[in-house]
């Protein structure tokens, strides 16, 4: 299904529509959102990620396609300097809780297997907008329960298996894979919310994602047919063992309504300053606030 929103009633409305089609609590929403500024990204963690680069050689007539980050080393080993060098800073995580030390450092931008979402669609949709001004955007929802329901059906444990997986906390699971020995067969990713170690975290509604043993992209492993179907809660809609397989939607943001967005969001203060608390934040508020942008000039024209 491909939906396209201009703006923020837009959003809102696919949501209610979404809130009919599948039940949930008057407390807790089942969906999690991610806002990408080009919707050509794929829904990967950094440490996963390939680069293609055409090389001016005769002999190599097809782009040149490598990993960004492990090229070179392995995870650990990045994860590792990230942590030797960053202990200095952080004192009161062990050397050895690779989660935590992960968490850190996707906040600080190192490359990891943590994927960011927000469960506030408000943030994903700045995330979509502020950077990549000349592409189009996306927002991905993605229904938490349904989710597992899909990743457990498709993920053909055995008994054993499924008793382990259970048994071990997100901590113990994460830490596995840098443990060869002792690493777990995790075939589809899982959400986990974070303790908020900052006020960012805070402030973006911060719930992460963290890859297993498969490097695929999620939107590669959810096939189109468990995408999740908006549909009008006056029609009658009626929710059965479909519905519960049904997992993610991409919602489409031309790159001509970017700053519109931006200006929208500033109305109910959804802003760098909000977002990245302290005088980075502001600082980039300041700049993105005055800066020009063409598609926005010409609505006044």
């Amino acid at each position: 299904m491909d939906l396209t929103i201009t703006n923020i009633t837009e959003l809102f409305q696919i949501l209610n529509k979404l809130r009919g089609s599948y039940p949930q609590r008057p407390t807790e929403s089942p969906f999690i959102y991610r806002g990408v500024s080009d919707n050509g990204f794929s829904l990967i963690p950094s440490i996963f990620r390939q680069v293609e680069e055409q090389i001016e050689d005769d002999d190599f007539q097809e782009p040149i396609k490598n990993y960004k980050y492990l090229a070179h080393s392995k995870e650990k080993t990045i994860l590792r300097d990230f942590i030797t060098q960053a202990s200095g800073y952080i004192k009161d995580i062990p050397i050895d809780d690779y989660l935590h030390w992960a968490e850190y450092a996707q906040h600080f931008g190192a490359p990891t297997r943590l994927l960011d979402w927000t469960s506030n669609p408000l943030v994903a949709m700045f995330f979509a907008c502020i950077n990549n001004k000349n592409d189009d955007a996306a927002i991905w929802i993605l229904h938490k329960g349904n989710y597992r329901n899909y990743r457990i059906k498709h993920s053909k444990y055995s008994d054993e298996e499924k008793e382990i997986i259970n048994r071990l906390s997100h901590q113990e699971l994460f830490n596995s894979f840098f443990d060869d020995k002792n690493k777990i067969d995790l075939k589809y990713p899982l959400i986990y919310h974070p303790y908020y170690v900052d006020s960012r975290m805070e402030a973006q509604s911060s719930v992460f994602m963290f890859w297993g043993t498969s490097q695929e992209s999620l939107e590669n492993m959810v096939p189109k047919e468990n995408y999740l179907v908006p549909q009008d809660p006056f029609q009658g809609v009626v929710y059965g063992e479909k519905q519960t397989q049904e997992v993610l939607l991409e919602l489409r943001i031309p790159q001509s309504t970017k700053q519109s967005f931006i200006r929208q969001l500033e109305m109910i203060g959804i802003n760098y300053k909000t977002l990245f608390p302290g005088l980075d934040g502001i600082g980039k508020y300041i700049e993105h606030k005055y800066r020009f942008d063409y598609n926005e000039a010409i609505q006044y024209i």
